[in-house]
């Protein structure tokens, strides 16, 4: 699970960025302006998570609108190379997902560990959002640093909307881990009769 809000620590003439940071993590959307127009940094950053990052973990569509407005860096990553698109997606956030696709940001960004928001939608089992990402164009088949890609993710966690989804936009049904695993071969590990005959319907191969 990724830690939606890191802890903030105050320095010496920085209090109007530490509050911008906290006050967007807390959907404070009035005081975000408010701060903004007193001249905190709309990409300050903790450990390279932004004001922008805060909100959208936090589901706050209107204080994400309101830094968008301000100019904030669509892209910008923290420590784990995470962005504020991936964050809003890992929880499931499609509203925020969309404000920032229409705004422009990178819809195949990728983490540290090589996870797209779709990735992390997928394997959320959020299915809105999921189809959000999908109409952005994301990369059906990206992966991540095990070669795992979205249908996988899906299909292991037993996602059958997410699964459909993911076969009707044309997702490669026999895509390969770096160990050789498929989608197929994990549905079938846990027993997942329904994704499992998806999955051959669709052309998997034993």
């Amino acid at each position: 699970m990724i830690a939606l809000l890191l802890p903030l620590t105050a320095h010496p003439g920085d209090d109007l960025n530490v509050d911008l940071l906290k006050a967007a993590g807390e959907g404070q959307t009035e005081t975000v302006k408010a701060l903004i127009a007193k001249g905190a940094d709309v990409n300050a950053n903790r450990y390279g998570q932004t004001a922008l990052s805060q909100a959208a973990g936090g589901g706050h569509t209107a204080t994400v609108k309101a830094l968008l407005e301000a100019g904030t860096d669509l892209d910008a990553r923290d420590y784990l190379g995470i962005t504020a698109l991936i964050r809003a997606a890992v929880r499931g956030h499609t509203a925020i997902v969309q404000a920032l696709l229409e705004a422009g940001a990178d819809v195949n960004a990728k983490d540290n560990d090589g996870w797209t928001a779709l990735m992390r939608a997928a394997g959320g089992g959020h299915t809105a959002t999921v189809k959000a990402l999908l109409e952005a164009g994301t990369d059906l088949d990206a992966r991540d640093y095990l070669g795992i890609t979205a249908l996988m993710r899906a299909a292991e966690r037993g996602y059958t909307a997410k699964v459909k989804a993911l076969l009707a936009a044309g997702a490669d049904v026999n895509a390969k881990t770096k160990g050789g695993g498929t989608a197929l071969m994990m549905a079938e590990k846990y027993g997942l009769t329904e994704i499992v005959q998806l999955l051959k319907q669709a052309g998997a191969k034993e």
